[in-house]
Formats: C-alpha cells, sequence, structure tokens
C-alpha cells in the first residue's frame, strides 16, 4: 500500500512540475553534452542488465563482473543471443519498432 501511495504522490508532483512549466525550465537548464551522458549511462546500464540476465557476465572475484565461459550453452544465453541477433536483423531492414 505505501508503494501505491508513492508512486501515486510522485504522478502528482510530475503532472504539477509539466503544467507549471518547471519541467520545460529544468530541461533546458541542463547542458546538451550533460544529456547525452546520462543517456548514455541508462542505455549502458540497460545493457548491462540484459547481459546479466542472459548469462554472459557473472560476478567476478577480483573483478566485479567475468565474462561467463560458458555463455553459448544455456536454453537462456542461446535465447538472448539469438534476440539480440533478430532486432540487428530487423533495425538494419528498417523494420518500425526493431530498437526504437
Amino acid at each position: 500500500m505505501v508503494a501505491i501511495t508513492a508512486v501515486f504522490i510522485d504522478g502528482l508532483i510530475f503532472i504539477f512540475t509539466t503544467w507549471s512549466g518547471i519541467r520545460e525550465r529544468i530541461l533546458k537548464s541542463i547542458s546538451p553534452n550533460l544529456a547525452i551522458g546520462i543517456s548514455v549511462g541508462i542505455g549502458l546500464f540497460i545493457t548491462f542488465i540484459g547481459l546479466s540476465l542472459g548469462g554472459f557476465v557473472l560476478p567476478g572475484s577480483g573483478t566485479p563482473v567475468t565474462f561467463n565461459t560458458r555463455a553459448f550453452v544455456t536454453p537462456t544465453s542461446i535465447l538472448a543471443f539469438v534476440g539480440l541477433i533478430l532486432a540487428i536483423f530487423l533495425y538494419i531492414r528498417n523494420v518500425p519498432g526493431a530498437f526504437f
């Protein structure tokens, strides 16, 4: 119940900032280089989550992550790799919705 209330309050704050114009002023105050950097950081984070869930990276002992040498043996990793190849193929063929 607390989570639903927090989402509701967050929605109200977002609506208020949009209607009042505060959101637009905040977005215009961010430099283009910082906006690109934030976008790249979010994209790398989503990529890392996908690689982790696909089984391609594992927690490392000396490093934060390590490559899974048996990644292409498990069904989860094979399915993730086939999905990635399919998405790349559809993107090259300019199919709407392939990536963006």
